[in-house]
């Protein structure tokens, strides 16, 4: 009612949640109920999201479901209704759930791998409570396309520690040692000293026969991630990705990118959704070894009744996906 209140006065309508399922379960709910909507995740790649925004605001349509929206900054005039859909008992997404989400998500972009490609596992590291619900486990396998992930005590292990001598306080008490501490924090085990100075403790050391006792004051201390992981961390939480792809991911990837682009063509050749196609291709690489081996899964997955190595009349295009050439066409049966 309040939605077509709205439209009615020529404004337009977000509606805010923090499932990817949930904002297409309701987009598809609406559209039976006739109302002109659209829905914008994280597998919509950014050049689409430009233009779903844009057909929002030309009132090309006028619902534009999503996840955590206002998060994300997008502020439209002619919008004049915002739902939030599973707020927290504090009334704005800030529960350990959207949290762990919403930091698991910067991790992904930091990671600068397709959201549409699977990821092994992510790490937790908090200092407090975390409930491992049905709930999280639900975030890490849909919403952050993790197939799991592993509370920690904390994250220290995926990080590279550099430490440098602080000369304010180590310089009144060992200045002619100085070069020597500079070389022993370049050469150390920088995560044995942190662990220690981080527990209270002094970390002692010899330089030229002399003891040296660095405190936490002592040290400056910078961090990165490891090799291969990607970390994110916000009040409290950290959440680390391991971003190593496997042969079996990096398939299972490029399947769901070449889902990703029939669907959309689907779309734009103006196919139904119950539609039955014809669905031919040529490719390479593994986008190929993706076909041959889980072509059923692709057909499957976009109605093609039949699916054919060759190109033949009918809606044609040419991708470039994850490095390989592929061209697609399909037509209706």
């Amino acid at each position: 009612v309040e939605i077509n209140k709205v439209v009615k006065k020529g404004f337009r309508v977000l509606i805010t949640t923090l499932t990817k399922k949930l904002a297409e379960r309701l987009t598809d709910y609406y559209s039976e109920m006739g109302v002109n909507i659209r829905y914008m995740h994280s597998d919509i790649d950014t050049m689409e999201r430009i233009e779903i925004i844009r057909g929002l605001r030309l009132k090309e349509f006028d619902v534009l479901v999503g996840i955590n929206l206002l998060r994300e900054g997008l502020d439209i005039p002619e919008v004049a209704l915002v739902a939030i859909l599973d707020a927290d008992k504090e009334g704005f997404l800030r529960n350990e759930t959207s949290l762990i989400q919403t930091i698991g998500r910067a991790a992904r972009n930091g990671s600068n791998i397709k959201n549409r490609q699977p990821l092994g596992k992510l790490y937790i590291a908090s200092d407090r409570k975390i409930d491992l619900s049905p709930e999280l486990y639900g975030i890490a396998r849909d919403e952050l396309n993790i197939k799991s992930f592993e509370l920690l005590r904390d994250a220290s292990q995926f990080v590279n520690y550099k430490l440098k001598p602080q000369l304010k306080t180590l310089g009144p008490k060992y200045g002619a040692l100085l070069g020597g501490i500079r070389q022993f924090l370049d050469t150390c085990d920088a995560k044995a000293v942190v662990d220690t100075v981080r527990s209270g403790k002094n970390y002692d050391f010899e330089v030229n026969g002399k003891p040296v006792s660095l405190s936490l004051d002592d040290l400056l201390i910078s961090s990165e991630p490891a090799e291969g992981y990607v970390s994110e961390s916000t009040d409290g939480l950290t959440v680390v990705l391991d971003a190593h792809v496997s042969e079996e991911l990096l398939m299972e990837g490029t399947v769901r990118e070449i889902v990703s682009r029939v669907q959309n063509m689907r779309k734009e050749a103006g196919f139904n959704v119950t539609d039955r196609i014809v669905l031919g291709y040529t490719a390479e690489g593994v986008s190929e070894k993706a076909f041959k081996s889980l072509g059923k899964d692709i057909a499957g997955d976009v109605l093609a009744e039949k699916l054919v190595n060759e190109i033949f009349d009918g809606y044609k295009k040419d991708f470039d996906i994850n490095g390989d050439k592929v061209t697609l066409v399909v037509k209706k049966v």
